[in-house]
């Protein structure tokens, strides 16, 4: 019995340690830390985070989206929003109610849509984020 134990206990330890071991930038967090850059690079000072879904892996991409609304008029968000994405983004103009950006990163392909929704002098904004790795 005092074996069994000692072995349980052995292996418990053994497998905290090589756990604790991985690397700080796993595939997770530099998702996770890429996401919140974009969320701070799209969302305006006076915008109020509506929702929001954390970076998940589906098949060969990783998404994410966030909901947020604001008072700045659409034409004036689209002229903001462009100015906080350039130089690494380029933009491919959409309906006027959308556009898309992207961006080439060491092989990975960076792509935002963008959709807005005025209503009652509030401007409601869709961020949808999806990144396919090299």
């Amino acid at each position: 019995m005092l074996l069994k134990t000692v072995i349980v206990v052995f292996t418990l330890s053994a497998w905290g340690t090589l756990t604790s071991c991985t690397s700080e930038t796993s595939p997770d967090t530099h998702l996770q830390q890429e996401a919140e850059c974009l969320q701070k690079r799209t969302i305006p000072p006076d915008a109020h985070l509506i929702d929001q879904h954390l970076p998940a892996i589906h098949g060969c991409v990783a998404r994410a989206d966030w909901e947020f609304q604001t008072s700045y008029r659409a034409d004036t968000y689209y002229e903001w929003l462009a100015h906080k994405l350039q130089p690494d983004f380029h933009i491919h103009h959409g309906a006027s109610s959308s556009t898309r950006f992207s961006k080439n990163y060491q092989g990975d392909v960076e792509m935002l849509s963008v959709a807005t929704t005025p209503s009652a002098g509030i401007l409601r904004v869709t961020v949808k984020l999806e990144i396919y790795p090299d």
